[in-house]
This record gives structure tokens, sequence and C-alpha cells, in this order.
């Protein structure tokens, strides 16, 4: 922007002659106040600085990368929502401008990150870029919380600052066009180069181990109120990255039994802002052990079980795990090498329905042979270039809980101990990732020591069946393509339930005062026969076994208990049996487990 230039002499006017009275005092207080208005964009202007926060510059590789947290909205609905870093309500009127710097002239290909309905779908748009307008429709994404990406063509930019620019390319008048996240331009000369320079093992793949066990007396979640004294066995972050030359992935497993989604939202910013990681690519779960300390903020767990916690939470702790996690996270990274990746299937017998019911059709936490249970063990392997083991993820649902209220010790409880065991076997890390647990127990159950509780066993319960499991997956490929995805599901939200402050953007209210909960979900796309799905809940494994049985891919695992916590999700057909898991610590209603499975069936069909 060009700076202004104001010619002002004070001595000239003769202010009597133009005014008098009290207008004489307006219209010098107006005077004034234009007079300051123009210095101060004068200012403005000659500070670039207001202007280089939004100025787009090139990644690393030459990328562009023109979110909506760098656009300017220019129209008279147009939004931007912070919690889907989006622009949207985006009309005929309505446009989105970049200021991009190019650093090197040349062909670039241009990718949209967007969402919409499918009655939404098909209007015309145009991306202004150089001096090539780029013109399509907008493509289906499976709904407005569902965003998606594409290619939409390919533009040729010169050297130099220059405006950049979205809109529609009709006069709809009615509806929205989309809802716009991302445009990247990534250089085709940096993309063909990087292909000549790589070998067909281009995925690469990395295993960090971090250590968490406390050093002093934690208080432990998943029962009453109570600190730990001593400990079992310890306990970790363990974490995998995934590269395929064009996405970075990282998926974690920890030891502990729960945290607020607004714990997960803490660091995936963190790391989004200060190391360039977008959140769709962190799925941070736990293992569920209920004999593991508190992170963070209570969340929705307080709400329900609020007389739990009546203490302040160890920040000292919580912070250790937070740094640790990106540590490794970073660590992870750095260290990525050559690799290969194959997935599998296992079986074991060490979990049970624990949805006891009575004459009376009630039920209670108990024991129930004859009740649905999901037994099969998903396997991801990946290995070294020279064949050796890297690491393995194990999918298997299981509560947490041979030991029970009584134990004091820090442990890992099953989840933990098999991936000890399995590890020290094979010579790689395992990341236990519990499945739809949310009715499964382990055989042996709440004792409270772990011999009382044959803890041990567990090894061969389990451990021994993961290891059966890996040496029947005898190929990997390197020859890796990794997508990912999110979308958000809305179902109303139990009648009379409280919701915590920090979890403002996991509900809403209607017009018409009904609550809905907003439950995220992630999607991971290896391939063509693997599809992975997470959320942040106790599912009944019911519900994740006809996803399963009904998807599409050959290779279909859910990950439990992932980017936090928001209860209980159990079968339309539990709610009439009643039970700690529908009473007591569950937001929804008998509605929700149709809309989950249309939902993600509908977008795992669209893949």
């Amino acid at each position: 922007m060009d700076s202004l230039k104001i010619k002002l002499s004070l001595a000239q006017p003769n202010l009597k002659k133009f005014f008098n009275g009290n207008t004489r005092i307006c219209c010098v207080r107006a005077f004034i106040t234009v007079f300051l208005l123009l210095i101060s964009i004068q200012s403005m202007a000659a500070n670039p600085s207001v202007q280089d926060e939004l100025l787009v510059r090139p990644e690393s590789n030459g990328s562009l990368r023109l979110n909506a947290e760098k656009g300017k909205a220019i129209g008279p609905e147009i939004k931007y929502m912070p919690e889907w870093k989006a622009f949207g309500w985006f009309t005929a009127k309505d446009r989105v401008e970049w200021s991009v710097l190019v650093e090197k002239s040349g062909e670039y290909e241009v990718f949209l990150e967007w969402s919409v309905s499918d009655i939404e779908a098909g209007k015309p748009f145009v991306f202004r870029a150089g001096s090539k307008d780029l013109k399509n429709n907008v493509a289906k994404s499976g709904s407005w919380e569902t965003f998606k990406s594409k290619k939409i063509g390919n533009v040729h930019l010169s050297a130099g600052q220059q405006l950049m620019v979205f809109k529609p390319d009709s006069k709809f008048k009615k509806g929205a066009l989309l809802d716009l996240r991302e445009i990247k331009l990534v250089p085709i000369e940096t993309k063909v180069g990087a292909q000549k320079l790589t070998t067909e093992k281009e995925f690469r793949a990395a295993v960090v181990k971090k250590s968490i066990t406390p050093s002093d007396s934690q208080y432990l979640l998943g029962y009453g109120e109570r600190k730990s004294e001593s400990v079992h066995d310890s306990i970790f972050h363990r974490i995998v990255a995934m590269d395929d030359g064009e996405k970075q992935f990282f998926i974690v497993s920890t030891d502990i039994c729960l945290f607020s989604p607004s714990e997960y939202d803490k660091v995936a910013d963190k790391l989004q802002k200060q190391h360039g990681i977008e959140p769709i690519d962190i799925w941070w779960t736990v293992t569920h052990t209920h004999s593991a300390p508190e992170v963070g903020v209570p969340g929705i767990y307080g709400t329900y079980m609020g007389e739990r916690i009546q203490h302040e939470v160890d920040p000292a702790y919580t912070a250790m795990v937070e740094q640790k996690l990106i540590d490794g996270i970073l660590e992870a990274r750095k260290n990525l090498e050559p690799a290969g990746l194959g997935v599998g299937w296992g079986f074991s017998q060490a979990n049970i329905n624990r949805r006891a019911l009575d004459i009376d059709g009630k039920a209670s936490l108990g024991m129930n042979p004859d009740g649905a249970v999901d037994r099969r063990i998903g396997l991801i392997r990946i290995d070294r270039e020279d064949g050796s083991p890297l690491a393995l993820i194990s999918n298997y649902a299981i509560h947490g809980t041979v030991l029970g209220h009584g134990n004091l010790k820090i442990s890992g409880d099953a989840p933990g101990i098999v991936s000890e065991y399995v590890e020290q076997k094979i010579g790689a890390p395992v990341l236990f990732i519990n499945g739809a647990a949310g009715n499964l127990a382990p055989i042996y159950s709440t004792y409270p020591t772990p011999g009382s509780g044959h803890l041990g066993q567990f090894r061969v319960l389990l451990g021994d069946k993961i290891i059966e499991a890996n040496q029947r997956i005898l190929s990997t490929t390197n020859v890796v393509k990794l997508n990912s995805g999110a979308m958000v599901v809305e179902t109303p939200r139990k009648l009379g339930l409280g919701w915590p402050s920090d979890l403002g953007n996991y509900t809403r209210t209607t017009n018409d005062g009904l609550n809905i909960v907003r439950l995220p979900i992630r999607f991971l796309n290896i391939n063509d026969d693997v599809a992975i799905w997470s959320a942040p809940l106790e599912l009944f494994n019911e519900i994740s076994n006809e996803i399963r049985d009904r998807s599409p891919f050959p290779f279909t695992f859910y990950f439990g208990y992932t980017n936090g916590w928001l209860g209980y999700l159990p079968t339309s057909s539990a709610w009439q049996h009643g039970g700690y898991e529908v009473e007591t610590v569950s937001p929804f209603t008998s509605t929700a487990e149709i809309e989950l499975k249309e939902a993600v069936l509908g977008y795992l069909s669209g893949l």
C-alpha cells in the first residue's frame, strides 16, 4: 500500500468564520477525529509488520498454503469459523483474497481442501492466481463436517508478491458454495525433483518410546479417589511417525486412563503453531489403564463423577506428560527412515462382555459370557529396510481393569504388561491401541493386586496371540499412501446433563433450544485396503463390529479413546437395560448409534 501523504496548514483556516456556538464544538471534534484517523492510517501503511502477519510465504519446499487464517473474507455473509479453521456461509457475493509472496516462477499444482453437503455440491467456482483463472465445480465431500482435499488443476506463477482470489463463478440465489479451509499450491519442479532423488522405497517411519512414570505419589484415575504408593511397572508414551513422501502422520499410545478433548486440543495447537504439524495428522490414544495418574483438567469426567475428583490435578505431572509427548513426536519426525508396512488379523479370548443382566432385564457391571464381544486383533507392522521390525501397532478391545480400586501401584495394567512382553519377544516397540471396549472387560477384573488378578497371565492370553498373528504377516510394502480425514457427527445431548466449560467446541444449542453433542471422528486410509476410524469414546463393540463387517475395506480398524474422552456410546438396544454405561457416563441418547454408523459408513464408502 502506498503511504498516505497529508498536508495540513493549521494556520490558514479561520474557524470563527465557519463555526459558532455548539456547532463549533462538534465540528472541531469531528475535524480532529478525521485528522487522527488519517494519521493512524498513514502509520499502518508505513509499518509493514501490520501487513506481514497475513502475507503467505513459501514453505521450505516452495509450497504455498493459502489457509483460511491468512485469508481476507470479503462479502455480506462469509464468516471465519475458528472451530473449523475455515470460511463458511460462502454465498454468491462473497470471496476470499490472499496476499502471496512467490519466490520462484514456475508451474504449480493446486489442491483445494473443502467441505459441502451433497445437496449444495456442484456449484462452479474460480480461483484466480497469476494470469490464469482456474475454474471447476465444487465436488461432494460427504457433509458440511467432512473436509476433503483434491487437486483442481495447475497454474503458472511469476515471482513476486501478488493477490490471489477464490470466489463463486455463478450468481446463485440460494444455498452456499462451500466451506473453504485451504488452497495449497505445490511447485511441480520440486515434486519432480523429489521423485528423481528418492528410490522406490519412499515410505519412511520411526518409533519413539518415552517414560512418563511419575517419581512421586499421584492420584490415580479410574475408580474412587486414591493415591499411588509405589510402581509395579513403568508407563510410557509410544509414538509412531509415518511419512509417505507427501504426508506425515503420528499415532501415539499413552499408558493412562483418559483425558479431556481440550487437553488434546491444547497439545495439538502447540504442535501446529510451533512445528507446523496439522491436528488432523496427530492421533493421541490411551490404553485405558485404571492404575495411572490423572492428566489435564477433568473435563466431562468431572461432570459425570465429580465426587472422584475432590482435589487439584497435579499441573507438574501434566506438564511433563505434555512436553514428553511433544518431544517424542519431534524426535520421531527427525528419525524417519526407509520402511515397509504390513497388516494382519489375530484372535484372543482375553476379554468378555461385562454387561451382566438380571431377571428383571437390568444391567450391572459383571460378566456376561453370552454377550457380544470383539476378539479380533488388528495388526499394523512396520519393518526397517533390512526387514527387521521397527514397530508393531496392536488394536484390541479390553478395559484396563485387571487391577481394581484396592490397587495403589502404578501400572499399565493388561495393555502395558502385554506391550512390554511382546516388545521383548519381537525386539521392537509395541503400540497397544484399545478398541471398542465400552462393554468389554478382561476375563480377570478388578482385583486388588497383580498376583490375585493373574495380571501376568495376559502375556499368554493376549501377548502370545499377538506374536502368533504377527508371524502370519509374511510381507510388507514400501509403496504406501496415507490419507487422513475428519468429520463431526451431531447428535442430541442427554436431557439435564451439564457441560464443562473446557468443551465449548464439542456442543451447541439449536434455535429451538435442543442441546447437541458435536462428536469428532477421524479417519486414516492406508493404500486401498486399510481404513482406520477413531473417536474420543468408550464405544460398545457391536457398533464397531457392524461397521467393520459393512466396510468396503478388508482391514477396517477402530481406535478408541482417541484425542480425548467424551464418555460411553452404547447401542440403541442397551438403553432399555440401563446400567452404569447408560445412566452415569454417557452424554448421548438412544439415537446416537444409528447416527454414528450412518456417518462413518457413508464416509468409508466415499473413500
